[in-house]
């Protein structure tokens, strides 16, 4: 767990819960979809830990400091307490070293590879627009999306 003061407050960061992640996956899938222009990193084989907070910056424009204010929590809340706006509100006035350093412990503190993989897979398939083709049991392709998901079965009522 790592500590920070921020703007006279105090915050920390732990392991990544999972609304956290998916706050995360959520928050860069919605900036590739508003930039058309921006391209998924490419997969480098895991070496996320190479990638530099300016890196990140250049990528997710005037989301960053979202992104950053999501692995943080202030100090007595849960990650479910979190108020977005109120942490950018505060990193807005943060010195850039602290910023940095909040990234570089979110890759430190989280298995940032396998994750890392994962969006990126995520992302990459997004972007490409891919659907699986799944075969129908008249032999036709389905192009993945009609649901797979049957009805319940219904009850009766007497």
């Amino acid at each position: 767990m790592f500590e920070y003061e921020i703007n006279g407050k105090k915050y920390v960061q732990k392991k990544t819960v999972f609304i956290q992640a998916k706050e995360l996956i959520d928050l860069v899938i919605n900036v590739l979809n508003e930039k058309a222009d921006i391209e998924a990193p490419e997969d480098d084989g895991g070496e996320i830990a190479s990638r530099t907070a300016v890196e990140w910056a250049e990528l997710l424009g005037d989301k960053f400091l979202d992104a950053v204010a999501i692995v943080l929590i202030p100090e007595g809340k849960t990650a479910r307490e979190r108020n977005i706006k109120n942490a950018v509100a505060d990193l807005e006035l943060a010195e850039l070293d602290i910023i940095f350093q909040i990234v570089e412990d979110f890759f430190s503190l989280n298995k940032a590879a396998g994750y890392y993989q994962r969006v990126l897979s995520i992302m990459t398939k997004f972007q490409a627009g891919i659907s699986e083709e799944k075969p129908q049991p008249d032999g036709s392709q389905s192009t993945g999306s009609e649901s797979s998901i049957s009805s319940p079965p219904q009850t009766l009522q007497k």
